[in-house]
């Protein structure tokens, strides 16, 4: 579950980040894309430093993971309907 919810995740991270550099995105979209950055940071770090080692994974890290994540989710959305 972790892989394909990384996957999904690099995925769009990727494409919104192309959609960054070619063609330009709204003011709030930038700020998304920075917590979305963050976001993936956070979850590599839960899934190398922990999941792969078996350790149990920080519950405060995983919720400030989602929160992070969600937060940024919400502002991309905004920023697509205001635009």
């Amino acid at each position: 579950m972790a892989l394909g919810h990384g996957a999904v995740a690099a995925t769009g991270l990727g494409l919104l980040i192309y959609a960054a550099a070619t063609t330009g995105l709204p003011p709030l979209a930038y700020l998304a894309l920075g917590l979305l950055v963050l976001a993936a940071a956070g979850g590599a770090t839960l899934f190398v430093g922990f999941h792969l080692k078996e350790r149990a994974l920080p519950v405060p890290f995983v919720i400030g993971h989602g929160l992070i994540a969600a937060t940024a989710l919400v502002l991309l959305v905004v920023a697509i309907f205001r635009s």
